[in-house]
């Protein structure tokens, strides 16, 4: 950014739909900082759930968001507790254990329908979700301890962790969004020296089409190089109603690019 060195932290941000949306996108943005403005901006206009981990920027977000949390967050927090995370002692094991419920539960649930999901969700799921807020308020720990800091953050996520189990859409974590974020992080030690905004900005364009094409079962070289021949032959290439046939669900598309 100007005023700045090329070392200066800067952030990539993602949003994504869920595992089983119909017309899957991975959508990536590129800002100088993580403010609560760039999420506000980022979910202009959104209603409905938004699954996302702690991080009090997506506390400023308007009431017409319902925030679920991630799971996968609270027990990363217990397993930070151990000296490595094969080693974790004491309390911190009951909480990974009913968390571990959760989730092997979540693994049957893969392949039922929503009706389905959302019943056994809260005929097994619930009650250990109960029992693991239960057990947090009656264990007394050390504030400022590694165990105290995953219980705080766990009671301080409640009212998200709990969203799950009303909402069949929503998953157990967020881990579909972790797993598209992969690609920037294994591809930044590649960036380390590019120092320009207008190439931040095109990264975040090629890796929103790249994911997204992932998601919709495309091969993603593929689909890029049928964009670049096909679109500069349109007539009007700012034309949205003609650029709706190039979105990756499309028969077209999906006919060339698998």
């Amino acid at each position: 950014e100007p005023g700045k060195s090329a070392t200066t932290m800067s952030y990539l941000w993602l949003a994504c739909s869920i595992q089983d949306a119909k017309k899957p996108v991975v959508y990536f943005k590129y800002d100088p900082n993580r403010s609560g403005a760039v999420a506000q901006k980022l979910y202009n206009s959104y209603t409905g759930s938004l699954q996302c981990d702690g991080y009090q920027a997506y506390g400023t977000l308007p009431g017409t968001i319902q925030r679920s949390g991630c799971w996968a967050h609270v027990r990363r927090k217990f397993i930070e507790t151990g000296p490595t995370p094969n080693k974790v002692v004491g309390k911190a094991n009951v909480a990974l254990d009913m968390i571990n419920k959760l989730f092997k539960i979540e693994q049957d649930l893969k392949t039922k329908s929503f009706q389905e999901r959302l019943k056994i969700r809260q005929s097994e799921s619930k009650p250990i979700v109960d029992e693991f807020f239960d057990w947090l308020n009656k264990t007394p720990v050390i504030e400022k301890s590694g165990l105290g800091k995953a219980v705080g953050y766990a009671l301080g996520q409640q009212a998200y962790l709990m969203h799950f189990l009303d909402d069949p859409k929503i998953e157990l974590s967020n881990n579909t969004a972790e797993r598209h974020i992969k690609i920037a992080v294994m591809g930044r030690k590649n960036w380390l020296f590019s120092t320009s905004q207008a190439g931040a900005h095109a990264n975040t364009l090629f890796l929103s089409l790249i994911e997204t094409a992932k998601m919709n079962g495309l091969n993603p070289s593929k689909y890029i190089e049928y964009l670049l021949n096909k679109i500069p032959q349109l007539p009007m290439i700012n034309n949205q109603e003609q650029l709706k046939a190039y979105l990756p669900w499309t028969e077209q598309v999906q006919t060339n690019c698998i």
